[in-house]
């Protein structure tokens, strides 16, 4: 004790003497030296030795630090003061010292920093290894795994090295199997693209059938629509008012027939005629009324069977445009077949709503119904005319008569004629009722049936059995009346259709 008492007090003493040679020196400098546990003589360049006092491991127990001589003190301060900057020797680190880590090096990292404290300020190249010194002593720290943590190491040019630990080396993968990863990748993204190029495909398919679902539902909300209103729409005709209009259009053809026969009765023999020729006359008539039509037009002078051979015509045509389901003849026969089979499944009404909402879109649309009532005027016309060549020619009358004259009769009564036939096929083909009317011809040859024909020729009757029919010349109207099938009979599966004959048909018997 006595002997650190007695250092200390010349340490205090030698300051007190360097205060008094240089007052105009700043303190700072020696009070830093003081805090930092070391003497003058270790921070000076003449130090002798290693320094061992400098490691606490070599310090032996219960010795003071010695102090050196006066001379090389005062020597050693006066370099201080006088600012002579003067690079420190460095004490190189053993390679044992290097390998140490942990705790010791730290220690001797702050140890070694207060010892060279002293020269930051005033030796540059001091502070420069200073700074070396720290930067290897904290790679040193950093190097241990003694506390359990992995710090990676940066490489020559500052980047992280690749070979830093064991586990880490197993995890980076080679060039090939980078590739291989690469590779595998790309596969698994073509496949997801091709996944969702299937699904968009699949959301636009959906798209369409929803689209064409939304039609068809807005269709069938238009159908049920209008077939709502003729539900509730009152009928418009009876019974006596369809017979009505049959008569009426059966008067109309009687009428125009007899017209244009008196027409061509009453003509001179003048050098005119008409670019119709035999041959195309004969075809055409005998298509519509038959080949033994032209035997009785060669007898016929008063023109009797002439009369008979136009209303039959028109009486035909009439059917036709009353009886067609659409302007389409391929159309029209199908509808009707089908039609027949909605009346053998279900209830009259039912039958009579079916055909109602298919004329209506099949043949009564604008465009379709009006080429279809022109088409049939133009058949009539073309009838009417070859029937008046065939017997004027046959029997010398009115040859003389002008065509454009005839032309314009003809067309004027066909005119009439087809739009009293038009009123009644929408009569017959929009009224919804519980029965089903319609209108009925005789075809050539029938046999004659009292029950549903009139004979319009009572003084041309012959007596052959069975009577046959030459030709019709007016309309017949029936209703059909169904009956439903019997539970007691197995055979019978389906309704059975009868018709009632509200308006017998004309015809001319052989």
């Amino acid at each position: 004790m006595q002997t650190r008492m007695k250092g200390k007090h010349n340490v205090g003493q030698e300051r007190s003497e360097v205060g008094a040679k240089q007052p105009g020196e700043s303190s700072n400098r020696t009070t830093r030296q003081d805090k930092s546990g070391t003497t003058p003589k270790q921070c000076g360049k003449h130090s002798t030795t290693d320094s061992p006092s400098m490691d606490e491991d070599t310090v032996t127990p219960g010795t003071a630090p010695t102090v050196g001589s006066e001379q090389s003190q005062d020597a050693t301060r006066k370099e201080i003061t006088q600012g002579v900057s003067r690079e420190p020797k460095l004490p190189l680190l053993s390679e044992h010292r290097i390998e140490n880590t942990g705790f010791n090096a730290r220690k001797r990292g702050s140890s070694t920093e207060s010892q060279f404290s002293c020269h930051r300020e005033n030796s540059p190249s001091g502070q420069t290894e200073l700074n070396k010194r720290r930067k290897l002593e904290n790679s040193d720290d950093n190097a241990g795994h003694d506390q359990g943590f992995f710090t990676p190491n940066l490489d020559e040019d500052g980047e992280q090295s690749k070979h830093c630990h064991p586990i880490i080396d197993s995890l980076d993968p080679t060039a090939a199997n980078q590739a291989e990863i690469i590779t595998s990748l790309q596969i698994k993204c073509r496949e997801r693209e091709k996944r969702i190029d299937d699904l968009l495909a699949m959301l636009d398919r959906e798209e369409n059938e929803s689209r064409l679902a939304q039609f068809r539902h807005e269709k069938r909300a238009q159908e049920l629509d209008h077939v709502r209103r003729l539900l509730n729409r009152p009928r418009s005709y009876s019974g006596s008012d369809l017979i009505k209009l049959v008569d009426d259009l059966n008067f109309e053809i009687q009428q125009v027939a007899a017209s244009l026969v008196d027409l061509c009765r009453g003509g001179t023999v003048v050098n005119g005629g008409t670019s119709v020729t035999w041959a195309e006359s004969t075809a055409y008539v005998s298509r519509i009324v038959g080949s033994a039509m032209i035997d009785f037009l060669q007898k016929d002078v008063p023109g009797v069977f002439c009369q008979f051979a136009l209303q039959a015509g028109m009486a035909i045509y009439c059917h036709f445009l009353i009886q067609a389901w659409s302007c389409d003849a391929n159309a029209a026969h199908f509808l009707s077949k089908a039609f027949a089979g909605v009346q053998n499944q279900n209830t009259p009404s039912i039958a009579g709503h079916w055909r109602a909402l298919t004329k209506a879109t099949s043949k009564y649309s604008r465009t379709g119904y009006s080429e279809l009532v022109r088409a049939t005027e133009g058949c009539i016309s073309a009838y009417v005319v070859h029937v008046l060549v065939l017997w004027r020619r046959l029997n010398q009358h009115c040859s003389g008569l002008a065509e454009a004259d005839l032309i314009e009769q003809v067309n004027s009564g066909t005119t009439e004629v087809v739009r009293l036939a038009s009123q009644l096929d929408k009569v017959l083909g929009l009224e919804v009722t519980d029965e089903e009317w319609m209108v009925r011809v005789s075809v050539q040859d029938a046999i004659f049936d009292e029950a549903t024909m009139e004979n319009a020729s009572e003084n041309l009757a012959s007596s052959a059995d069975p009577r046959l029919i030459l030709c019709v010349t007016a309309l017949g109207l029936v209703r059909t009346i169904v009956e439903p099938a019997s539970s007691d009979n197995e055979a019978v599966d389906a309704p059975v259709i009868q018709y009632e004959t509200m308006q017998k048909m004309k015809v001319v018997v052989r």
